[in-house]
């Protein structure tokens, strides 16, 4: 049966690169490859690791909550936990062969020590989130409310573990940046029509409102954050001022290019090649003004394709 569900993933996986394309997969791989070197080239004797493998250990306990066949599993094979686990193990191999170039033992222990943490049966729907929580959030912003309603526990647990060990110098950009990131999820799929005619509002002012909107928002759970880092790590300001604008840079990108590929209640493929494409010209911030200038040719774009929907508020 392992062997038969060994087999299962390795068909979804090679289904997932030819919808990809090789072109775009190799282009993929690559561009993953030398974000690496960069990140190491810059960011090393900076690095925390213990907070890099804390970090990575809470992805994958996101993972691990959000993912939908841990009940097929749990029917099928009776060691489902271990396979569970050797899948986590196998997808941690890159952060710990980086852990294991700089000799980063300690760090490594942690990890291994945490990992079987993550396959524990952790139900969060026995846990009833007060509606009064999301009031705050505005009508409009149906994209932070869907989003938080699905990964308010890893949003949550992120931004706590933030603030507890703020302390150390690569814990809050690390807590940011898992933020940043998960913010971006939020965009991936495209609202009904029905939702769309609801704002009655012209194309240019809904696209105004939308990012307004992310910029209040983003701020708004984000400034905590940067108020103790400013605190503790007044001589690192400049780190977390260039990440939150680069993070606003992409999340007005993202909203751009998911209007201006907009169809109604779908994930569109294209959206997610360029969201790839503009998640690694950001990160790597030396090709950020690419970003801008796609946000800027998304925007024009955004505003012909909402036209059709919403001519009639123009």
């Amino acid at each position: 049966m392992i062997k038969m569900l060994l087999w299962v993933r390795l068909k979804q996986l090679g289904r997932e690169i030819n919808g990809l394309g090789l072109f775009r997969f190799l282009f993929l791989l690559i561009s993953v490859f030398f974000l690496f070197v960069y990140i190491d080239s810059k960011l090393r004797g900076i690095i925390h690791f213990p907070v890099v493998s804390l970090g990575w250990f809470g992805v994958l306990f996101w993972m691990h909550i959000k993912r939908p066949d841990k009940l097929f599993l749990k029917q099928y094979f009776r060691w489902h936990r271990v396979v569970m686990l050797l899948e986590y193990f196998l997808l941690s191999i890159p952060i710990l062969l980086f852990e294991i170039y700089h000799q980063q033992w300690s760090s490594i222990f942690i990890f291994l020590f945490l990992l079987p943490i993550v396959i524990l049966d952790w139900d969060v729907s026995r846990f009833q989130v007060r509606r009064n929580f999301f009031d705050w959030i505005p009508s409009d912003a149906i994209e932070w409310k869907a989003g938080l309603r699905k990964y308010f526990w890893f949003f949550s647990l992120v931004w706590l573990l933030t603030i507890v060990t703020s302390f150390f110098v690569g814990s809050i950009p690390l807590g940011l940046f898992l933020l940043g990131v998960l913010c971006v999820n939020f965009f991936e799929n495209c609202e009904s029509d029905q939702i769309l005619y609801s704002y009655e509002r012209s194309p240019k002012s809904l696209i105004k409102l939308k990012l307004i909107r992310q910029l209040e928002l983003f701020a708004l759970c984000t400034w905590p954050l940067i108020g103790l880092f400013l605190f503790f790590h007044w001589d690192y300001w400049y780190i977390l001022v260039i990440e939150f604008f680069v993070f606003c840079s992409l999340h007005l990108y993202m909203i751009c290019l998911k209007y201006a590929f907009f169809k109604p209640g779908k994930k569109s493929t294209t959206t997610v090649l360029y969201g790839i494409i503009g998640f690694i010209c950001s990160i790597t911030t030396i090709l950020l003004p690419i970003v801008w200038l796609m946000s800027i040719w998304f925007y024009y774009q955004s505003l012909q394709k909402l036209n059709f929907y919403l001519d009639d508020y123009n």
